[in-house]
């Protein structure tokens, strides 16, 4: 899917309250923010309570294209390259099949539901990525 031309954001502050008003709730004071943007919308990612084998990170998305694989890519390259986790783990409301469909695309597998986990009672599906697969998953595609 053709993203047009991908803008990388670092601005902090705005992009907190971007993340803030979007989820109706306040960030771990712990966050970093980045801001991947094109023509068509805006991704903002969250960044949290990295400890070597996992992080928290949110993601909103906004406009009528906004870049998500792009985002997608920055964040597991993130993630894996530069934090060395060995997974990311995506908790995603039941209900988002959109956002549960493009974790699968990029090679996380279902690692369960958690029942009522949701800020209004919704189910939260569990979807992980270890470290080998992203791995794995990079070769191939370097060598297609």
């Amino acid at each position: 899917m053709a993203e047009g031309k991908i803008t990388l954001i670092f601005d902090e502050e705005n992009l907190q309250k971007i993340m803030e008003n979007k989820l109706s709730s306040s960030m771990a004071k712990d966050s970093r923010y980045m801001g991947v943007a094109n023509d068509g919308g805006l991704v903002v990612v969250s960044f949290s309570k990295f400890n070597g084998i996992d992080g928290e990170v949110a993601v909103v998305a906004a406009g009528a294209n906004p870049p998500l694989f792009a985002a997608g890519r920055k964040i597991l390259r993130y993630c894996f390259d530069i934090c060395n986790c060995r997974r990311v783990t995506a908790l995603i409301y039941k209900d988002n099949k959109r956002a549960i469909k493009l974790s699968g695309l990029f090679g996380f597998r279902r690692e369960g539901t958690l029942r009522r986990a949701g800020l209004d009672g919704e189910d939260v599906v569990v979807m992980g990525l270890l470290a080998a697969e992203y791995g794995k998953r990079r070769r191939l595609k370097v060598a297609a």
